[in-house]
């Protein structure tokens, strides 16, 4: 269905919604949270644009060479893992877990390069609801968020750069070359700090501000379904009579339309939030049992990477539980919805008005649907109780390898 045929199917209830509650005359732009995103996201290689929309010469020049950046990157992070990581025997757990990170960040960018024009889909969808509801972003909220993407990556950095010498540099500016740079004595720290500072901006900012987007469209999701329960608590609250009938049909029809943008935004957001999810939960599990490991070991990766790899754990559980609990709260206001839903019929059917078989029908079948549940690619569904069970496993699995290591 095209992007105006939407819009216009929203908007037939916007009347409908006037009767319930007060919607103030937002403009329906995309200079918000979403446009903010957008523009951070076109800077690392994702073009959430339309179809329709022009290209220029420039615009097209700058997507290829980002395009062909995140290749070389990729590239150079398989090479030095089977030319350099293998020979020098160094530590299995650090080395799989930085070339994972690499891997998983590639990933990301290119599932969602893959699905640029269903983002923009989805974001156009998410910003007519919006509208039709009356929800504000707050200027606050676009401002925190903007320091939050960039603060990551910069405090990444200085977890590694603050505690390196001259000889710690070094290593790393040999390493990042494949041996085949030399430079003068005092230069090395300068070379690596700005190698380590693009790695930190390329590999956080990105998984940032996707973590985001999938939070913000979480909580805006939640917003509709939490408004929406509320225009159903007032019908509750007034006298049923014989034109309540449309107006169920209405309540139902559209959680029926913020229904099938949940589900786009499964299908579009589900593979990206999964491989954020693993990322979190390995960095959990290896920051418990590196930092941990770091008390007793010599190596250099651990002892000078220390409190980097505690920061990498704390990002990571900030990360996980951000995501889990947004993701929990549209299954929790769907489930208030379809409560709402049930109640709505009951009054219907008590209130003595002649309904059509067919219509009743329709009515207890939309009633029967389960709730909205948000997943990660299938594997797992975002509950509650879906924290307590992964701080289980990361728990269990690192103290298990730590009395093995012992």
């Amino acid at each position: 269905m095209l992007f105006q045929e939407k819009k216009n199917l929203f908007l037939t209830h916007k009347d409908y919604f006037n009767e319930n509650m007060a919607v103030s005359p937002i403009p329906n732009t995309y200079f918000h949270l979403f446009y903010v995103i957008k523009k951070i996201l076109f800077i690392f290689g994702l073009d959430i644009t339309n179809n329709d929309d022009k290209i220029t010469r420039h615009h097209f020049f700058y997507q290829k060479a980002i395009s062909f950046m995140w290749i070389i990157f990729i590239i150079v992070a398989v090479v030095s893992f089977t030319t350099i990581d293998i020979h020098i025997g160094s530590n299995v757990q650090s080395m799989l877990f930085r070339k994972s990170s690499d891997i998983s960040t590639f990933l990301i960018w290119s599932v969602m390069k893959t699905r640029e024009n269903a983002i923009y889909s989805l974001l156009h969808d998410m910003n007519t609801l919006r509208y039709v509801l009356g929800i504000r972003i707050p200027s606050f909220w676009i401002w925190l968020i903007v320091a939050l993407i960039f603060a990551v990556p910069l405090l990444a950095w200085l977890s590694v750069v603050v505690f390196l010498d001259e000889e710690d540099c070094k290593r790393l500016v040999l390493y990042y070359s494949f041996k085949l740079v030399s430079v003068s004595d005092g230069y090395y720290c300068r070379i690596s700090g700005i190698i380590l500072f693009l790695s930190c901006l390329l590999i956080h900012t990105l998984r940032t501000t996707v973590t985001i987007l999938y939070i913000a469209i979480c909580c805006l999701l939640r917003s509709l379904l939490k408004k929406h329960s509320e225009m159903g608590i007032k019908k509750l609250e007034k006298k049923i009579n014989a034109f309540h009938y449309k107006r169920c049909q209405n309540y139902v029809d559209f959680y029926k339309h913020v229904t099938e943008i949940s589900n786009s935004f499964e299908k579009v957001m589900s593979l990206p939030v999964f491989l954020i999810i693993i990322g979190d939960c390995l960095g959990m599990f290896y920051g418990f049992l590196k930092y941990e490991d770091t008390k007793r070991s010599m190596e250099f990766y651990d002892v000078n990477y220390r409190f980097a790899i505690l920061f990498l754990a704390l990002r990571s559980l900030v990360s996980f539980l951000c995501v889990a609990f947004a993701a929990a709260s549209v299954y929790e206001s769907s489930k208030d919805v379809k409560k709402i839903q049930e109640k709505l019929t009951e009054s219907l059917l008590a209130s003595g008005e002649k309904i059509d078989n067919q219509q009743l029908f329709l009515l207890l079948l939309a009633q029967s649907n389960p709730p909205t549940v948000l997943s990660a690619w299938g594997f797992f569904n975002f509950k509650r109780n879906l924290v307590i069970s992964v701080f289980g496993i990361v728990l269990t699995y690192s103290l298990l390898m730590i009395q093995i290591m012992n």
